[in-house]
């Protein structure tokens, strides 16, 4: 994912890095669906601090759902 704010709202978007558009559209929406679905922990540089979340449905779109952050306690 590259721009989560336009790929999470509009998953058919396409960038140039992807050499095979076709390709990275569906491996994008496949692993989106399955993370929502599934309620998978999901941990990328390109998402928002502190980029680590989870992913979920909105209609045929997605949101992220970043994790609390916060201080550790001992």
């Amino acid at each position: 994912m590259h721009y989560h704010a336009v790929q999470l709202a509009r998953p058919d978007s396409s960038y140039e890095p992807d050499t095979d558009r076709a390709q990275a559209i569906a491996s994008r929406r496949a692993m989106l669906e399955r993370a929502a679905g599934n309620g998978w922990w999901v941990a990328g540089a390109h998402m928002p601090f502190p980029g680590l979340g989870h992913v979920r449905r909105e209609g045929r779109a997605y949101a992220w759902v970043p994790t609390e952050f916060g201080p550790l306690r001992r």
